[in-house]
């Protein structure tokens, strides 16, 4: 009989098609208020020792993105030991140890936005 012994549905099946795939990627990260249950955003912080150069507030806007050093550099056009250096640079002007406190220091000076966390905004605190 024709037909016999092709019942392809009960055979393997991808895990996602490729429109599953973009609807995925579409998905918003959370806001950092989400993010950052457990801060108080109105504290104030510290000025930088010194001003963010305008590179280094391009990386700092994608840190609330969570995204990693080399998704960093591959969007901004840089290698990763070029964002780890800006990244080192920005902690020691911020006086902070981590990412996250990187984060909620900018809220707190006014650098980052709670209401709009998307990186390509403008900030301050730049030379």
């Amino acid at each position: 009989m024709v037909g016999e012994g092709t019942d392809r549905s009960a055979g393997p099946q991808p895990a996602t098609t490729p429109a599953d795939r973009s609807v995925m990627r579409s998905v918003e990260p959370p806001s950092l208020v989400e993010s950052f249950p457990n801060v108080n955003w109105n504290e104030a912080a510290d000025e930088p020792l010194h001003p963010l150069t305008s590179r280094e507030l391009d990386v700092l806007r994608y840190l609330p993105t969570r995204l990693s050093n080399i998704d960093i550099g591959a969007r901004l056009r840089i290698s990763q030991n070029t964002v780890k250096t800006h990244l080192k640079d920005i902690y020691r002007k911020l006086r902070v140890s981590s990412r996250n406190d990187a984060v909620v220091v900018a809220v707190r000076l006014g650098v980052l936005s709670l209401t709009e966390d998307k990186p390509g905004t403008s900030g301050g605190l730049h030379n």
